[in-house]
């Protein structure tokens, strides 16, 4: 494995160890993410395709998920909802159809599609009258059953603000964006820089951490000021929000608001 891969990696455990203890601290609200189509508190698949789900699952899920397997996560209850929660349904069905064989990964797209709404049915979110397909999937956020809120310390997120630093170690995102959640902490792809360089400027301060562990040639004055994309773990204090940075790429030479 490259030494930078070992690098990173052992700076994203650091910080998700780090980022529990400040969870355990007083908290700063943070505005929840913003819902742009459905949430799956609106009926979004129907008892028909949950049964079909159900039994596409019994046939090649539960024998890890439900307890037969050490490695096998539940998918049903509190852990699943906050590992998942504030995301599209798409990105549960990318996971699912990136699964080896080995693991699992031996169904369609569309049959995945009915395991998810077994297990919307078995988190007890209602169904309705219209199926959820993979057209539909991406425009339908999980949330709880209180609906949006913030996402918890230790999500892996990623943030768009304005950079600055004040002469010393204290490096800041100002006019920030919502915390959107990510599966992937890593450099970003040509498409995900280009989608966050359109996004408009927020309110939001945090602190980062680790960019200098991260990029050891990192000069803070030469993006002073730039718009930048940080992924990385959120944690919360009372003092106020950080990110423990896992990537940090510039986006535009200036902040727009």
């Amino acid at each position: 494995m490259p030494q930078r891969t070992i690098a990173i990696t052992a700076i994203f455990i650091a910080a998700v160890v780090i980022a529990s203890a400040l969870a355990s601290e007083s908290t700063l609200a943070v505005a929840p993410q913003q819902t742009t189509g459905k949430t799956v508190l609106d009926a979004v698949y129907t008892q028909d395709q949950a049964m079909r789900g159900g039994a596409l699952f019994a046939a090649n899920c539960a024998r890890c998920h439900e307890g037969f397997c050490p490695d096998g996560p539940p998918l049903v209850g509190p852990l699943f909802i906050e590992r998942w929660r504030e995301d599209s349904l798409a990105a549960l069905l990318t996971f699912m159809t990136g699964l080896p064989r080995v693991l699992g990964g031996v169904l369609n797209e569309n049959e995945y599609v009915d395991v998810i709404a077994y297990l919307l049915q078995s988190n007890e979110f209602p169904s309705g009258a219209q199926q959820l397909t993979a057209d539909s999937i991406g425009s339908v956020q999980l949330v709880s059953k209180g609906g949006p809120k913030p996402l918890p310390s230790n999500a892996l997120v990623e943030v768009v603000g304005c950079f600055a630093h004040d002469g010393e170690d204290t490096l800041t995102l100002s006019q920030a964006t919502t915390p959107i959640r990510i599966h992937r902490g890593i450099e970003s792809t040509p498409e995900e820089l280009k989608a966050a360089e359109g996004r408009a400027a927020g309110t939001l301060n945090f602190r980062l951490q680790n960019v200098q562990e991260i990029r050891p040639d990192f000069k803070p004055e030469s993006v002073t000021g730039h718009k930048v994309l940080a992924k990385g773990v959120l944690g919360r204090q009372g003092s106020g929000s950080r990110i423990f940075v896992t990537s940090f790429e510039p986006l535009a030479a200036a902040c727009t608001p």
